[in-house]
């Protein structure tokens, strides 16, 4: 049996290949939150409110008691998300009407959404006001909604 160095190469550079091209990369899509910010409507105030957030749908707690002036939601894949906040111990409902748009991140990491963000409805409980800096929800991280506090407890 003859094997010229010819032949030998090229089985050995067949074989790489072929192990190479079998090689397993996932790589998950992006995610995509919308950032809020939270921030008390008299200027005075400096201190964080302690917010806790609920998807409503998602059976989800998404914030559990936490003093900050911002947080991050996942919106629904449906044309709107609503959340129960409880921002100092008084509940107040936010719901985010958008429209979504299907990315493909690449073959690997496959579909995600991105979300322009049309209008909102809460309730005034705790709310003073919303304003949306931001109705485009992408991957990379912004402040989408500012939620004024009232400071009447």
């Amino acid at each position: 049996m003859n094997h010229s160095p010819l032949k030998i190469f090229f089985i050995i550079l067949t074989v790489l290949s072929i192990l190479n091209g079998c090689d397993e990369t996932f790589d998950l899509p992006p995610s995509v939150y919308s950032g809020i910010d939270f921030s008390y409507s008299d200027s005075l105030i400096t201190t964080s409110p302690t917010i806790s957030v609920y998807g409503l749908g998602v059976d989800s707690l998404i914030v559990d008691s936490v003093s900050t002036n911002e947080i991050s939601v996942p919106f629904s894949i449906n044309d709107s998300s609503t959340f129960i906040l409880t921002i100092d111990s008084i509940i107040d409902t936010l719901t985010i009407h958008h429209i979504n748009t299907l990315k493909e991140e690449s073959i690997e990491s496959g579909f995600y959404y991105e979300y322009e963000i049309t209008s909102i409805n809460y309730t005034i409980n705790r709310i003073d006001s919303v304003a949306i800096p931001d109705s485009t929800v992408t991957s990379v991280w912004n402040e989408n909604l500012e939620i004024y506090i009232n400071n009447n407890n």
